[in-house]
């Protein structure tokens, strides 16, 4: 049966008629002997969705492809597929992203997948990083931006390198506002310029006025290209080696059968 796939999870569909050839071949044992398979299928399905995204992304750490996972991957997971299996001749195997809340959280995928457009909890801009900050490595190996070259603690380099909280906050609120610094800072400070209605977080190169780096643009909202391609990925594989991983299963199953058979006869 075919499920309605969540933001995070992909769903695989049972092909009936394999069922039923299951059934046939393998006798009592071909539910036990299905779940496997279902369990295999949906293995290569989650290593294919892992891989898609270290390469779509460049990951330099696996961090956010171990995040994605499998079930049925537990023995309780495995039995509930199996009687499901003979019970409704039906059964669930999904991949999906890894639960969790605040710093573990990689809910933060979900917009790459659905291409959602996403503003600002506290209804300014938000920071896109740009071509400047792009040029160095500032990205933790699990995704996040480093706390040095977070908007916040850039801005707290304007003056001196040690300025007043109350400065940071007034700066803060210049860059949730869009508009741009009253002074301009010395070379490798960061400052809120605005350039054709567009405001940017940028700093000088040199002593001079140009050339400028901008390090990140101000928007109201961005839009997640959905580009990701999880849900097609683990489709393509899923349909790509179903009826291939079931079958391996059945032969399986017949060549344990006949070394045991072999081995209550006395045969080797």
């Amino acid at each position: 049966m075919a499920r309605k796939p969540t933001q995070s999870s992909a769903f695989m569909e049972v092909d009936l008629g394999m069922f039923a050839d299951m059934r046939r071949s393998v006798g009592p044992y071909w539910a036990k002997v299905a779940a496997h398979g279902m369990q295999d299928i949906i293995r290569q399905a989650r290593d294919a969705a892992r891989q898609r995204t270290a390469e779509h992304y460049n990951l330099h750490s696996d961090y956010i492809p171990k995040s994605i996972l499998s079930a049925p991957e537990k023995d309780g997971q495995l039995k509930a597929v199996e009687k499901s299996i003979l019970t409704h001749f039906d059964c669930q195997a999904s991949v999906f992203l890894r639960p969790g809340t605040g710093a573990k959280s990689v809910g933060f995928m979900v917009p790459h997948e659905t291409g959602e457009s996403k503003g600002s909890a506290k209804g300014g801009y938000i920071a896109v990083p740009a071509e400047g900050v792009e040029n160095y490595s500032f990205r933790t190996s699990k995704g996040a931006v480093k706390k040095a070259y977070k908007p916040g603690n850039l801005l707290s380099e304007y003056g001196t390198h040690k300025i007043p909280p109350s400065m940071v906050a007034m700066l803060m609120d210049e860059a949730q506002s869009g508009k741009p610094s009253k002074k301009k800072g010395k070379k490798g400070e960061p400052f809120i310029m605005k350039s054709g209605g567009v405001s940017m977080i940028a700093r000088r190169v040199g002593d001079a006025r140009t050339p400028l780096e901008i390090l990140y643009v101000l928007k109201k909202k961005v839009q997640s290209d959905g580009s990701w391609g999880f849900e097609p990925t683990v489709r393509s594989m899923v349909k790509a080696v179903y009826r291939e991983e079931l079958a391996k299963r059945i032969n399986g199953y017949h060549r344990d059968m006949l070394k045991a058979q072999g081995g209550a006869n006395g045969l080797k």
